[in-house]
């Protein structure tokens, strides 16, 4: 009989130690959250449903923007609009489940290209890696910034045009001028006269500063830079020759000038 009341009383110290652990458990869990709200002021429910409503509402204010990075395939200057075979993009654009697509790129649009802050839709390269981010308007993509993270190589030479040569006439959005100097692109319109049409968002340039096309005159000597789409030659900048300057005008770093032959 000692040995079975021993027993007993072992089982019941067992029974009772396992209860007081349970208990203790228990009462910690149930005490855990009121205590952490005195300590913190809130308790893990109430973080949890914080953090969903702000992924909410991040996701409603991002809903409308988009960000996409991937290379140019095409350019239509005229509609403004720029296609880009997408490589990465943002979940605006994820859902959508399209491997390409036109960005609307305005003419009040700025371009970055490493520290140059004053480049504009024209100067975007065909082939160029570019990070694009804007507005979702209906079905329309609206870029409102445009970074080129890498040009392709020679994309730049391979699609600009650089003429310069003296003004014949000036329309209401062309200038005309014969052509003498010119790239590889203009080549066939030595010695012609060559119209450029120009738009709100061509640079035109005097003496390193900025004039507006009302400025230009029959007779001043310019270059043009711009591109070739569609046969048309649209002017992305036009630089003015200054009586004191020999040399027809070129910032762009595209291909020397050659000068016509006679």
């Amino acid at each position: 009989m000692p040995s079975e009341t021993k027993k007993i009383s072992v089982l019941i110290f067992v029974i009772s130690l396992i209860a007081v652990l349970v208990v203790g458990i228990l009462g910690g869990y149930l005490l855990r959250e009121p205590l952490k709200k005195i300590i913190n002021g809130k308790n893990t429910s109430e973080e949890i449903k914080k953090a969903v409503d702000l992924e909410l509402a991040k996701f409603e204010s991002n809903k409308d923007k988009f960000e996409i990075e991937g290379i140019v395939t095409d350019i239509n200057i005229n509609a403004r609009l720029t296609k880009i075979k997408i490589l990465k993009s943002s979940r605006s654009i994820n859902t959508l489940g399209l491997a390409e697509v036109y960005v609307n790129t305005p003419d009040a649009l700025k371009v970055n290209l490493g520290g140059r802050n004053d480049l504009k839709n024209t100067d975007i390269p065909i082939n160029s890696s570019v990070k694009v981010g804007g507005m979702i308007k209906g079905a329309n993509l609206l870029a409102t910034r445009v970074v080129i993270l890498k040009e392709d190589a020679g994309s730049l030479r391979q699609n600009q045009v650089v003429a310069g040569g003296t003004i014949t006439n000036i329309g209401t959005d062309t200038v005309t001028l014969k052509v003498a100097t010119f790239n590889k692109l203009a080549e066939a319109q030595k010695g012609k006269e060559l119209a450029f049409k120009f738009f709100q968002s061509t640079y035109f340039e005097r003496a390193n500063l900025p004039i507006s096309s009302d400025a230009l005159k029959v007779g001043d000597e310019i270059s043009a830079i711009g591109a070739l789409d569609q046969n048309n030659y649209l002017a992305s900048k036009i630089l003015v020759k200054t009586k004191e300057s020999a040399e027809i005008i070129s910032q762009e770093p595209v291909v020397d000038p050659t000068p016509v032959s006679n």
